[in-house]
């Protein structure tokens, strides 16, 4: 008997991306066969074969051609050029599953789920409504191309005709089951780190008994207006007399990197704000270890409330208290674990404070990194998320091992 084929479709780049790599891992331990169709902005090879995938991108297009290709794919995905490389697989592989990551490309996979009669899944790392509406600003450009209505609208469409859809947190639960979206076809497949017990076990072990750490604060992730960096920034800088060798470690890039430069320097802070641009995932982590707290300063807007980013994960599997803005899906994680403290968004006297806080006591850092370990171990492990990505498929093909 031949393995149940599931051929993914994913806008960006691959690799790197965490969530989809797992999934492939998780799907290919349970024996079925993985393809994926995938974004080339780096010239990569057309067709390569990796651990546990066969990776099919797109050819870049000519040069004068690269920036129309860009526009016609927000957000209805009408990129002509995704259709044909979609339907020339499809009808290649003869695929069991269609498994589409985030609403862009949702349209190409049911259209062809239901021309094919395949099952398709419809993975929503984000609520991609909520994330055009804080980069929306009404031009022609994005009315066309990035509308946040529009992209409501097609999602409602979406989730009614999916067979599965896997969310990465409970938030999302109640507005996709108020637009028609079955309950019983919602799965929570969150973005938890892979951490084996023995090495949480370790990790717990070292910390407990007080190893030194410095006085570093770090933030993982994209440099852009809605992540709440500004505030970050100023509310560091106001503890620099107190804390002369604490450290902020902005690893990462995006659109707001030169202001946020502009603004360490005019408060006098950059000789001590190190922007380390997009590092290897070995030499993030590192940066995480080295760090004594980590920071998720996200603002207080739809988006974040129905959303976890994996840096979160990152920061509690390796120990560190997280200083996050009061969002709903952070909270329910970070206050409800104890693993960390909660400020209000843009109360940067609040989030100096708690730094000074945690800056302070290291016996308090401690026991709230400890805390963040157990809960991933028990909780919010990628074992645990895995667990439920295999019973969404299973609840579609139970032959599934």
């Amino acid at each position: 008997m031949n393995p149940l084929t599931v051929f993914m479709i994913i806008h960006d780049d691959f690799p790197p991306e965490p969530r989809v790599e797992r999934e492939v891992e998780a799907l290919h331990s349970h024996g079925l066969s993985l393809h994926i169709l995938a974004g080339n902005t780096r010239g990569d090879p057309l067709l390569e074969r990796l651990p546990h995938i066969a990776v099919h991108r797109l050819a870049m297009p000519p040069r004068p051609l690269r920036r129309f290709a860009k526009l016609c794919s927000l957000p209805f995905f009408l990129n002509p050029r995704w259709i044909f490389a979609a339907l020339r697989l499809i009808l290649k592989l003869r695929p069991d599953v269609l498994h589409v990551h985030d609403l862009p490309l949702a349209p190409i996979g049911i259209f062809f789920a239901r021309l094919f009669r395949k099952k398709l899944v419809l993975d929503l790392h984000e609520n991609y409504p909520a994330l055009l509406k804080t980069i929306y600003r009404g031009t022609l450009f994005e009315f066309l191309f990035k509308n946040p209505s529009l992209a409501a609208l097609l999602e409602r469409l979406c989730v009614r005709l999916a067979d599965r859809i896997l969310v990465v947190v409970p938030e999302q639960l109640p507005r996709l089951q108020k637009m028609g979206a079955d309950p019983l076809r919602i799965h929570v497949v969150g973005n938890g780190e892979p951490l084996d017990p023995h090495i949480a076990q370790f990790r717990l072990d070292a910390l407990l008994a007080g190893a030194a750490d410095s006085l570093d604060i770090a933030y993982v992730g994209r440099f852009e207006p809605s992540r709440g960096l500004h505030l970050l920034i100023r509310a560091f800088a106001a503890l620099s007399r107190e804390f002369p060798d604490a450290r902020l470690f902005l690893v990462g890039a995006g659109p707001a990197e030169p202001a946020l430069k502009s603004l360490a320097f005019s408060l006098g802070a950059n000789d001590r704000i190190v922007f380390t641009g997009w590092l290897p995932f070995g030499e993030m982590y590192d940066v995480i270890e080295r760090s004594c707290v980590g920071v998720v300063p996200h603002e207080d807007s739809e988006l974040f409330h129905t959303t976890l980013p994996h840096k979160l994960f990152q920061y509690m599997a390796l120990g560190k208290p997280v200083v996050a803005t009061d969002t709903a899906a952070l909270r329910r994680v970070v206050a409800g674990e104890n693993c960390g403290l909660v400020v209000p968004y843009g109360d940067t006297d609040a989030m100096s404070g708690a730094f000074r806080t945690l800056l302070s006591d290291g016996a308090l850092r401690r026991r709230l990194g400890a805390n963040g370990i157990r809960a991933v171990a028990e909780k919010y492990s990628w074992q645990h998320d895995s667990a439920e990505l295999i019973n969404a498929y299973r609840q579609e093909f139970p032959a599934i091992r």
